[in-house]
């Protein structure tokens, strides 16, 4: 099974997807024309929050980094970051890079960094946790890899905020975020969130039925435009 395009940084093809992650899988469900921009015709989706996590992800793969950062030292982490998992669920390829893993254990944690809304909403809390898929995915590449797995993986939110600007205007100061800019706030929570054994099979089943619709709208995809190598 191909699940779309491998697009290099410099936006040309270098291959086809066969191993279906998280992202992947979550964004077809999402939205299929999302999912067709992004690995069928190669659509970059980054924004200054995917830059920004992925800078404080280097931060925390790191132990002394970790350890000597003013905020991402209260963050809990295992000692074995970014952990790469792959393994097979029926005929279906899958994988998914582990930001902290527990070998011992076979316990995970997986670190959201995110601001709240302009209303002041938190971009995650105990009832969102208990719906996000990503975390079930993880548990079925870690139980799959390793034959057992920590049933209370956790979720740590980082939360960030836009940095404020000042503006003259008018005779007045106003403050604006125009810049985009983020930085961490310093307030860091912990969730921990059960993953049952049912959970587990029932996205097994879905993960077979989502790869093989992916599969087909691929192929489709191919003979109505042709393979593409550039």
């Amino acid at each position: 099974m191909t699940f779309g395009y491998i697009y290099s940084k410099d936006g040309e093809i270098t291959g086809e997807q066969t191993v279906l992650r998280y992202s992947a899988f979550d964004t077809w469900l999402k939205s299929k024309s999302s999912y067709r921009e992004k690995y069928y015709l190669g659509k970059s989706f980054t924004t200054p929050e995917t830059v920004f996590g992925h800078e404080m992800h280097n931060f925390m793969e790191t132990a002394s980094k970790h350890r000597k950062h003013p905020i991402l030292k209260n963050a809990p982490r295992y000692d074995v970051p970014e952990k790469d998992i792959t393994c097979t669920i029926g005929d279906v390829k899958i994988g998914g890079r582990i930001d902290s893993f527990c070998p011992e254990l076979c316990a995970m944690i997986d670190y959201k960094f995110g601001h709240r809304s302009k209303d002041g909403k938190a971009p995650w809390d105990t009832v969102k946790v208990h719906k996000h898929r990503q975390l079930v995915f993880y548990s079925i590449l870690i139980e799959e890899k390793f034959k057992k797995v920590d049933r209370w993986p956790r979720l740590v939110w980082i939360e960030t905020e836009f940095e404020k600007e000042q503006v003259e205007f008018d005779g007045h100061t106003l403050e604006t975020d125009a810049t985009r800019k983020l930085r961490l706030t310093g307030h860091v929570e912990v969730f921990k969130r059960l993953v049952t054994k049912e959970e587990r099979n029932r996205m097994r089943k879905q993960i077979q039925e989502v790869a093989k619709e992916i599969a087909e709208d691929f192929n489709n995809y191919k003979n109505e435009h042709g393979p593409r190598t550039d």
